[in-house]
């Protein structure tokens, strides 16, 4: 069965985070069956790789490529991993990401409804560290003061916005508009 949906990620040294990634993945409500995962990777030297190769063969069920982006260019990343997926919506993912388990599911039944070029939802930034710059940041970057009028930060009533992270794209649209750049 061809998968509906491809995950795309540009990659580069985020074996501490990749595995999170992967397995927030593997919990998605839409099934694993229904989806490709497309990590381009950006010749990572710190284990990144490996890490992709343990968890490919650790859960062969899971449909995961590694694409290499020697230029570690994310706009190139993301276009070799356009180029070698084959779902007809395209879902772009960074290795440091955990969406929801029903992100997918959402993305696809707001795509359907809306016939839009473009969904995906509220950006949750959460700190990274413990301390309170950190989470200063977090708190920053979801307020309006920090993030304007961006409601991929900071939320608001479902509707048009300029754009959203994560996004999930049909195919033809993204074929219609040409490559990242």
């Amino acid at each position: 069965m061809v998968p509906q949906v491809s995950v795309i990620v540009p990659c580069y040294n985020e074996r501490h985070t990749i595995t999170s990634l992967l397995d927030a993945l593997q919990k998605q409500t839409i099934g694993a069956d229904r989806f490709e995962v497309v990590v381009a990777d950006g010749i990572s030297s710190d284990g990144t790789r490996e890490t992709l190769q343990a968890y490919a063969d650790e859960h062969s069920n899971f449909d995961l490529h590694l694409l290499d982006n020697p230029s570690r260019s994310i706009p190139a990343a993301l276009n070799k991993a356009v180029q070698g997926s084959v779902g007809r919506i395209i879902v772009r993912m960074d290795a440091h990401s955990l969406p929801r388990s029903d992100y997918l599911e959402r993305c696809l039944e707001v795509l359907r409804e809306t016939g839009a070029a473009n969904v995906g939802g509220v950006w949750e930034i959460r700190p990274l560290g413990q301390g309170w710059l950190a989470r200063g940041i977090a708190a920053a970057a979801a307020h309006f003061l920090g993030a304007g009028d961006a409601r991929y930060r900071t939320g608001g009533p479902a509707g048009e916005v300029d754009t959203v992270p994560f996004g999930a794209f049909p195919r033809e649209w993204l074929d219609r508009v040409g490559p990242f750049n």
